[in-house]
């Protein structure tokens, strides 16, 4: 446990509560190193286990993914190392994913560069082993998403495509079923690729999405699918936009490239949209509505929606704060998460001559924990370490550089985990000076009041 950071926090608490506003800090933390990239890449995933332990699974470097484990005092249980050396370094697909406390799946470009780690057997396979997929000579599958059915199911949703002129074959799903069989589906397609996956919750199906984009890219049309094992489908009138969640009342859907927010009711027919608003994300609730982080009239606010469309509430966000809120709920509690910055343009005198002035950016990142009842009711606030640099600005070209000073702290959300207990665990980018690449994590532990 980092002692530092918990007794700074316990100062900040008592600061904040002085001035009338009281943000509990995180009970302790860990920061750890990730891979050094410049792609906008999941690094890490984080589990609860039955005793109410925390795993973090996380890429550190280009040949190594780890995963840790934390009990509720901060204490790191076990460390457990693996060879990862995949052979691009590029890796925009499928998102890491737990399939079960002892099974993960951490993707790279392909198949052939993704593999599953056991982490009971402590042992690394590669997924072109794992599945064995009948391709043409030269082709490779790319998976571009992967979820966790109720059945145990893991769903692959990609594509094959042909490594050496790169050309995009025909979609393809995957199937891995708890006792390890594969089952695997292509559509005769030519030049598509699945690029979304959505459980059906309450069920063990799934709805799978490519699109075809028109007038000159500025529209796409979405190709639907429902799919139960690899039987896949088509759902024709699901039409509109990259779906966000789906249960047995429906699916909420967003538009692509522009703001639009849909619903299809039960039958799978569009019954309601605004086209007004713009959404990134749809949380089922515990008591059958939904919460949506959304910009609506210029305000980006939390919002619970019932299955017709109707605002039940809706929650501003604080001023300054990002459209990387991030919304997740657990047995009627709601975790809303704020990713909080400003950037102030000005001068500094130089060391040893006041006459001469160094341009300078004052950069202050802060991330920021409501935790509010079923009602939209807040109830208690929380705060990670605060992120502050100064950097060093070409005035001709306005680009920042060197920091001149900084504080490390956390500068932007990456998610959260409700866990069963009420308490909640958050990972955050943890930044010190200006690395544009954000080279570490933090894993926080917060404790309700």
């Amino acid at each position: 446990m980092n002692q530092k950071w918990k007794w700074a926090g316990v100062v900040a608490v008592l600061m904040l509560a002085a001035c009338g506003v009281k943000y509990w800090p995180a009970l302790w933390s860990a920061q750890f190193a990730v891979r050094d990239t410049q792609y906008p890449i999941l690094s890490s995933i984080t589990r609860e286990l039955g005793d109410g332990s925390v795993v973090v699974a996380y890429q550190r470097d280009n040949q190594t993914l780890v995963v840790d484990t934390y009990d509720t005092a901060g204490n790191r249980l076990s460390q457990s190392e693996f060879p990862y050396a995949p052979e691009y370094e590029l890796r925009d697909g499928a998102a890491p994913l737990f399939a079960s406390d002892d099974v993960i799946y951490w993707f790279g470009r392909d198949h052939r560069n993704s593999v599953k780690v056991d982490l009971a057997a402590q042992t690394v396979q590669p997924l072109s082993d794992l599945l064995a997929l009948d391709l043409a000579e030269g082709d490779v599958f790319e998976p571009n998403d992967a979820i966790v059915l109720d059945n145990g199911q893991v769903v692959l949703a990609g594509g094959d495509r042909n490594t050496q002129t790169l050309q995009i074959r025909q979609p393809r799903v995957v199937v891995i079923n708890p006792d390890a069989s594969v089952q695997s589906a292509v559509l005769g397609v030519p030049f598509q690729m699945f690029t979304n996956l959505v459980a059906r919750s309450g069920s063990d199906q799934y709805f799978v999405q490519y699109f075809d984009f028109v007038d000159f890219g500025n529209t796409a049309v979405a190709r639907t699918f429902l799919g139960d094992g690899v039987t896949l489908a088509e759902q024709p009138q699901m039409d509109k936009g990259a779906l966000l969640q789906s249960d047995q009342s429906g699916a909420w859907a967003t538009q692509i490239l522009r703001t639009g927010l849909f619903h299809y009711g039960p039958a799978l027919e569009l019954d309601w949209q605004d086209d007004a608003i713009l959404a990134m994300t749809v949380v089922s609730t515990s008591d059958q509505h939904y919460l949506i982080p959304r910009f609506a009239g210029n305000q980006l606010e939390v919002a619970k929606l019932d299955a017709q469309g109707n605002t039940l509430w809706n929650v501003p966000a604080s001023a300054n704060t990002s459209f990387f809120t991030g919304v997740t709920e657990k047995q009627g509690k709601i975790l809303v998460s704020e990713t909080l910055g400003t950037r102030m343009k000005g001068v500094r005198a130089q060391t040893g001559d006041a006459s001469l002035i160094l341009p300078i950016t004052t950069v202050t990142e802060k991330v920021r924990h409501r935790l509010l009842n079923s009602d939209g009711k807040e109830l208690a606030r929380f705060s990670e370490p605060d992120h502050r640099a100064v950097l060093l600005r070409d005035p001709l070209t306005g680009t920042e550089g060197t920091a001149l000073e900084y504080t490390a702290g956390s500068c932007r959300h990456d998610y959260a985990l409700m866990l069963a207990s009420g308490d909640f665990a958050t990972v955050s980018n943890w930044c010190t000076d200006n690395s544009v690449y954000g080279q570490q994590r933090a894993l926080f532990y917060f404790q309700q009041p």
